[in-house]
């Protein structure tokens, strides 16, 4: 940051303001304290029958490998609403959402990942041009060598045995560690 958002003075300080507890972007000239918080990343993992469907991504990072669909909030926009927009533009699907799924933490790149179950709607566009394939995969043909992240990895296997049983868990913690909550039935 080279200049105050509010007032446009290059006086900035890093300091940590009175009563806070972080060292933040200060404007020496209108006082203005400059937060910089994580980034929300929603998603889905689309289900239809025994299958999940998974982006080839086109974009880096990350290029070339499978992933769900997922990416950044929008403002004035619900978690659910994001990542159904997610699921369109990645993927060109509609789909309904069914429950909160996982919620993890990837304190290096400053981020929470909020993943929901969802389920296929119907094809209502061509995929995005973050996509290069869009697939369907079952639990036996999923990718996992060719998975974007390891929590990705994670989350796919879990999902993979819980659909077998019909109960779902809801993940918390980082996108290494962290406690399954809530056993219910779909």
């Amino acid at each position: 940051m080279n200049y105050c958002s509010h007032c446009g003075s290059s006086q900035l300080h890093k300091k940590q303001p009175k009563e806070d507890t972080h060292t933040r972007i200060v404007c020496g000239q209108c006082a203005q304290v400059h937060y910089r918080n994580p980034t929300i990343i929603c998603g889905c993992i689309i289900e239809q029958d025994d299958k999940v469907a998974l982006c080839l991504r086109a974009i880096e990072p990350q290029k070339n490998t499978w992933t769900i669909p997922a990416g950044y909030l929008e403002f004035g926009e619900s978690t659910e609403l994001a990542a159904q927009r997610e699921a369109l533009e990645e993927t060109g699907m509609a789909v309904e959402i069914c429950e909160l799924y996982s919620v993890f933490n990837v304190q290096h790149m400053h981020q929470v990942y909020i993943i929901y179950r969802a389920q296929f709607v119907q094809k209502t566009q061509e995929m995005g041009s973050e996509s290069s394939a869009v697939k369907w995969f079952t639990e036996h043909t999923l990718p996992f060598e060719q998975l974007s992240y390891p929590a990705i990895k994670t989350m796919l296997l879990r999902h993979s045995k819980e659909r077998k049983t019909g109960c779902f868990s809801l993940y918390q913690g980082d996108a290494s560690a962290g406690r399954i909550t809530g056993l219910h039935p779909n």
